[in-house]
């Protein structure tokens, strides 16, 4: 009977894990659909110098957001479950996130300058600033969102999720519909100021102002546990470099802005499947958490198949889309291959299973060598990216990407396999 009960509860766990990861993949899904119309529709309205340039900044946009989340969007899941009686621990996420994002805007602003002056973006130092204020804005939301994960608050997570997707939809489309092309690439960074500003706000109000389930005091010693905990995961954010929008903003001097464009629209592709998978992933990680101390063995294996069944419906969803948004597009762009994107998402199918070694280091308390597999495959992969985007041009760079996907998948599970062989956490 003390089996059969045993065995109910875990069944149980896995259906609740199950229905959380659907309820964060429909606002994850009707979020980013949003951001799906503006990197598919503005290719239709501005040039293809124009959409190449709209795609430079909005990954260096988001590349910055990364940096100021410093890792806390990481370690709030792990307090707030491991200290469910503290109510207080998104306020001291806050005074933690804000100590640091006054320091590295100082830094971010000094960077802005050289990068101005060396002309490495085609950008001046105003609109590169105000996309670092509105960075820096944005990015404590990612914050509050990963704690409405770990307190499994789905509806919550999606309010505040489609809200700042839908301010960047309206402010993106009313000004490119209104204005020029010339004079909407010279708005951009100012409607990235707006969004920033009215996401900050709306994130205060929704959760310092309208909550009062928590207590918005904290104490010196939590803040200081908070950010020694969290600095090692704040070198994680190198790795945004090497993938994604990070990867797209260091080969950009070797591609042209036509294949520049083409660039994002298979890491927003790319983007809409990883976020649908990590979704999907988010609502199981209580359950992992709570499998792994009683069977590592058994949460490792069970967490691998639930990815797996997944990732590769979507993965294949995403190529179906890919192919037919081509053939309206890009029918006779030579960059537009699918095999190019099937490279690519071959790398996206492998990247859903980092997951598993990630939540096993974080749980092991294991930060600096998160931190160091973190940085070691970016600083590879954008090297490798440049070196093989200069020489193979377009096709070296879908290659180099969807390769450093699978290095650091390896990487980050290493640990994970090695004592699931052992049969021992």
């Amino acid at each position: 009977m003390k089996l059969k009960s045993v065995l109910i509860r875990k069944i149980v766990s896995l259906i609740q894990g199950r229905k959380q990861g659907l309820g964060f993949l429909f606002f994850n899904v009707s979020g980013n659909l949003f951001t799906f119309l503006i990197s598919f529709v503005l290719p239709f309205l501005l040039s293809v110098e124009g959409y190449g340039y709209f795609a430079l900044v909005f990954a260096l946009h988001n590349v910055i957001i990364a940096f100021f989340t410093f890792g806390l969007d990481s370690s709030i899941i792990k307090f707030s479950i491991e200290k469910k009686s503290s109510s207080n621990v998104l306020f001291t996420s806050f005074i933690a996130w804000l100590i640091m994002a006054l320091f590295l805007i100082l830094v971010f602003l000094i960077l802005a300058w050289f990068v101005v002056k060396l002309k490495f973006l085609n950008i001046e130092l105003k609109p590169l600033i105000y996309i670092i204020i509105s960075a820096m804005m944005i990015s404590f939301q990612r914050i509050v969102l990963a704690y409405h994960i770990a307190n499994s608050e789905v509806k919550k997570y999606g309010r505040l999720f489609i809200f700042n997707k839908l301010v960047q939809l309206i402010l993106v489309f009313v000004v490119v519909l209104i204005y020029t092309e010339k004079i909407f690439l010279n708005l951009l960074p100012y409607i990235l100021l707006v969004q920033g500003l009215v996401n900050l706000l709306y994130v205060f109000f929704i959760t310092f102002v309208k909550q009062t389930n928590f207590k918005t005091v904290t104490f010196k010693s939590d803040v200081v546990e908070l950010i020694k905990f969290t600095l090692p995961l704040s070198i994680n954010t190198v790795g945004n470099l090497g993938y994604s929008y990070g990867f797209n903003v260091f080969v950009s001097p070797f591609l042209t802005f036509a294949q520049l464009g083409i660039l994002n629209i298979f890491t927003q592709l790319g983007s809409i499947g990883m976020m649908t998978i990590n979704a999907l992933n988010s609502g199981y990680i209580p359950t992992f958490y709570e499998q792994y101390y009683l069977n590592y063995k058994k949460a490792v294996i069970n967490y691998f198949h639930y990815i797996a069944q997944n990732a590769l419906i979507i993965v294949i969803s995403i190529f179906i889309v890919g192919s037919i948004y081509k053939y309206y597009a890009y029918a006779e762009n030579n960059n537009y291959l699918l095999s190019y994107l099937s490279i690519y998402l071959l790398g996206v199918l492998l990247y859903s299973f980092k997951s598993i070694g990630s939540n096993y280091l974080i749980i092991r308390n294991k930060t600096i060598l998160i931190s160091s597999i973190t940085v070691f495959t970016s600083i590879f992969n954008i090297f490798s990216g440049i070196i093989l985007t200069k020489i193979f041009g377009f096709a070296g760079c879908v290659i180099s990407l969807s390769v450093g996907y699978f290095i650091q998948v390896l990487a980050f599970n290493y640990d994970a396999i090695t004592n699931l062989k052992k049969n021992k956490i």
